[in-house]
C-alpha cells in the first residue's frame, strides 16, 4: 500500500493520539489557528491517519491494492460515474437477472424502478451520512472486487475502509463504532438485497465484531469489474 501513505512518513509522533494519529495541515507550530479564515467546511475538517491496533493487525488485508487514480477523489464518485469500476453493457441484462433471483419481490420493484448501480448508492446513503455514503461505498466494492469469491470477515474490509478514509470516518464514529455500524449495515442490507453472501449465519457477537465472513454475488461480479488502463 504504497502511495497514499507515503505523505504521512513524517508524522511519527502519535503515540499520545491512540488508533487515531490527527494533523494538521498548516506549517505553523499552531493548531487550527487559521481556522477563522477558512470556510465552514474546512473549519471542521481534520486530516488523520488510522493506525492499526496491534490485535487487529490479523484482520489486515495487507496485499489489497490501492487505485492509482485514489488521490484524484474517485471515492466520492457515483457508480455510474466511476473512474475505477467498469460497468458492461452487454452484461446488465444478466446481472439484472441474477439479482432479482437473489432478492425479495419488493425490493425488486426498487432495482426496476431505480435500476442496479443506483439502488446500491440508495443502500449506503439511506445508512451514512451523504458525504460519507459514496467513499465507503466505493472503496469496500474496490475491496470486494480484489479478493474475489474469498470469504473475508467484514471487520476486514471495515479495517480498510478505515485505513482508506479516517478523515471522513472520524467526524462521525469512533473506530468500534463505525465497525459495528458498517458491520450491521453489511448483514441488514447488503447480504439481504445481492450485493454478498454470508459464509454462515452469523451470532450477534460476531455482527457487533464484524468477525463473521462474507464474500461478494455471482451478481455483483457480473454488473462491475475493476477498470484495467485500457478499458
Amino acid at each position: 500500500m504504497d502511495g497514499i501513505w507515503n505523505r504521512f512518513d513524517e508524522f511519527d509522533d502519535r503515540d499520545e493520539l491512540g488508533d487515531w494519529g490527527l494533523f494538521d495541515d498548516d506549517d505553523d507550530d499552531e493548531w487550527d489557528d487559521d481556522d477563522e479564515d477558512k470556510d465552514k467546511e474546512d473549519q471542521d475538517y481534520t486530516y488523520v491517519i488510522y493506525n492499526v491496533p496491534d490485535e487487529d493487525k490479523v484482520f489486515e488485508l495487507i496485499d489489497l491494492p490501492m487505485p492509482e487514480e485514489y488521490l484524484d477523489d474517485v471515492l466520492y464518485n457515483t457508480l455510474s460515474d466511476s473512474e475505477i469500476f467498469v460497468i458492461t453493457l452487454a452484461t446488465m441484462g444478466e446481472a439484472q437477472r441474477q439479482f432479482l433471483q437473489l432478492v425479495s419481490e419488493d425490493y425488486a420493484l426498487e432495482l426496476n424502478n431505480y435500476g442496479m448501480q443506483r439502488s446500491i448508492e440508495l443502500m449506503f446513503l439511506r445508512t451514512f451520512e451523504e458525504k460519507l455514503a459514496y467513499p465507503v461505498m466505493n472503496a469496500f466494492i474496490w475491496s470486494l472486487l480484489c479478493r474475489g469469491k474469498e470469504y473475508v470477515p467484514v471487520r476486514s474490509y471495515a479495517i480498510e475502509i478505515l485505513k482508506w478514509i479516517p478523515s471522513e470516518i472520524m467526524h462521525f464514529y469512533l473506530e468500534e463504532e463505525f465497525i459495528e455500524a458498517f458491520s450491521k449495515f453489511v448483514k441488514q442490507q447488503l447480504c439481504t438485497k445481492g450485493v454478498c453472501s454470508l459464509a454462515k449465519r452469523p451470532t450477534a457477537a460476531e455482527i457487533k465484531k464484524g468477525t463473521y465472513t462474507i464474500r461478494g454475488t455471482d451478481a455483483l461480479y457480473t454488473l462491475l469489474k475493476i477498470r484495467e488502463e485500457d478499458d
